[in-house]
């Protein structure tokens, strides 16, 4: 930790010192903490998760993925963001530089915002069901510019891939062959008190596999997309947002969407198929209080046979308030249930309740 610790100073020096002599540094960090319950109840008949009873858990534990330390850095040609996170997993959060173009445009390079992730839930503990989440952080070329009273972004991210398909026994040694970033293009239109965004986003590498002791070898073709609207209005102390977006093996398109996976059968590769929708409403109280609810659902679905689909179908309730208890400091209390919901394959019963876990308690954000 010590040696990482200086490594990061050490760089933020550096940075310090080889950016334009107009360049203006900052640190910033926030400490998230979890006091609260997560309450996981079983399926009717047959969970498919664990625990496989009923299991109440105390949560009361600093959010490591969430909290962080960084320095941004502001200049007139170049600005750059470095911020890591603590010890656990990776600990890097951001790490890129932009290089401002003029007019408007830029170019991003970097460890960033993943250009997809674009949900709309305001949930605090509970996975992001039916928001878009995208990759979340990941390294890109992003090209930002004006389009009339638009904004539109055109990225080209890193491939997070896997040599891992249901279904699919290996003869040999597999690898991933990559021929192009993920693309991904989406664009920020006002209208009024309305904004509106569109998106589309595609990725697309091998799965190779060398049979031992020949030069034979399977190739299988991995293809995902998504494309989907956001909308975004907003009347007086009221935000409300919603989202609607669709996906080809969303679980491969990107790290943070639930799928249930492609399926390698009769000598062939059978898509997944994703969609979700959600909406959230916001009311800002007054300066100390804002109210947040919203519904999300995700559906996903494959072929497992010339006869047979499989699908689950997933929902998330919640509402919280976020409060400003002083400059800094910030409480959220708040009440989740995510139905995990039932696995439905057709020609085949009964079906598999997969339970439901309610998450109640508070998040504490303290920002310096």
């Amino acid at each position: 930790m010590k040696k990482f610790m200086m490594l990061f100073v050490a760089v933020v020096f550096m940075f310090g010192m080889v950016m334009p002599a107009a360049a203006d540094t900052s640190f910033y960090g926030q400490v998230w903490f979890f006091t609260a319950i997560q309450d996981v109840t079983p399926a009717d008949d047959g969970d498919l998760t664990t625990p496989v009873i009923s299991d109440d858990d105390l949560v009361w534990e600093q959010d490591a993925a969430s909290s962080r330390f960084g320095a941004r850095f502001s200049g007139d040609v170049v600005s750059a963001n470095v911020e890591i996170r603590p010890l656990g997993g990776s600990q890097m959060r951001h790490w890129n530089a932009t290089w401002n173009l003029g007019g408007g445009k830029s170019l991003m390079f970097g460890q960033g915002w993943a250009p997809d992730f674009i949900g709309v839930a305001a949930k605090i503990k509970a996975p992001g069901i039916g928001n878009m989440d995208g990759d979340l952080r990941i390294p890109m070329i992003a090209f930002n510019m004006p389009a009339g009273p638009a904004k539109l972004t055109i990225a080209a991210t890193e491939v997070n891939k896997t040599t891992s398909v249901s279904g699919y026994t290996a003869t040999g040694t597999l690898e991933n062959d990559v021929s192009m970033p993920k693309l991904f293009v989406k664009a920020d239109i006002p209208v009024g008190p309305v904004s509106l965004l569109p998106f589309f986003g595609m990725k697309s590498y091998d799965i190779v596999d060398h049979e031992t002791g020949t030069a034979n070898e399977t190739t299988i073709g991995i293809d995902s997309s998504a494309m989907g609207l956001n909308v975004t209005a907003k009347f007086g102390p009221a935000t409300i947002k919603g989202t609607y977006w669709q996906a080809t093996n969303g679980g491969l398109y990107a790290t943070y969407v639930t799928s249930v996976g492609p399926r390698y059968w009769n000598n062939a590769l059978h898509d997944s198929e994703e969609s979700g929708m959600g909406v959230s409403v916001a009311f800002k109280a007054n300066d100390m209080i804002t109210l947040q609810g919203g519904y999300g659902v995700l559906t996903s679905e494959v072929d497992t046979s010339t006869t047979t689909t499989y699908e689950i179908e997933e929902d998330l309730t919640y509402v919280n308030a976020v409060i400003n208890l002083a400059k800094g400091v910030e409480l959220a209390v708040y009440y989740e249930m995510y139905d995990k919901g039932e696995e439905v394959e057709t020609n085949v019963t009964p079906n598999n309740d997969r339970g439901e876990t309610d998450y109640y308690g508070a998040r504490w954000i303290l920002r310096f």
